[in-house]
């Protein structure tokens, strides 16, 4: 069986959880735009994405993990990180943040949409507090060179 480009990996993949009134805003203010673009381009009146392509050729799209890649990639030309970012060290990030925090195993585990906290606890076990800091830091500078 073929596995389509806009289906989650896992049905447990599709998880609910709550956001921060941050996120909320960003959310809200990415609606609006969606919206204004709505009455030139279609096609974001009919899909549910929330951050669809803007580039002609795909316009209103799903990001492959290809075109994330890519674009990680045009990231880490423009920023010269020592370390590549990528989306699965950003994922990574979070969850050793989140851990550090002390946010329940369980919790970044249906965040995260793994089956089991088993498989959380063997891939992030491996982090310590003064890594995640690290990150956390170059991740800030990334932020802050994107304003």
């Amino acid at each position: 069986m073929t596995k389509k480009e806009n289906t989650p990996k896992t049905v447990s993949s599709i998880c609910a959880f709550n956001i921060v009134s941050e996120v909320e805003n960003v959310l809200h203010h990415q609606h609006a735009r969606l919206s204004k673009l709505s009455i030139v381009y279609p096609i974001f009146k009919d899909n549910n994405l929330v951050f669809p392509q803007l580039k002609k050729n795909y316009m209103g799209k799903q990001y492959t993990q290809g075109v994330l890649y890519h674009e990680m990639k045009q990231i880490n030309k423009r920023c010269s990180f020592q370390k590549k970012l990528t989306p699965h060290k950003l994922r990574h990030t979070f969850t050793s943040l989140a851990a550090d925090a002390g946010i329940p195993l369980d919790d970044i585990r249906a965040v995260l949409g793994h089956h089991d906290d088993e498989l959380t606890r063997k891939i992030y076990e491996h982090v310590t507090k003064t890594d995640a800091k690290k990150i956390s830091h170059k991740f800030g500078e990334f932020m802050r060179h994107e304003q």
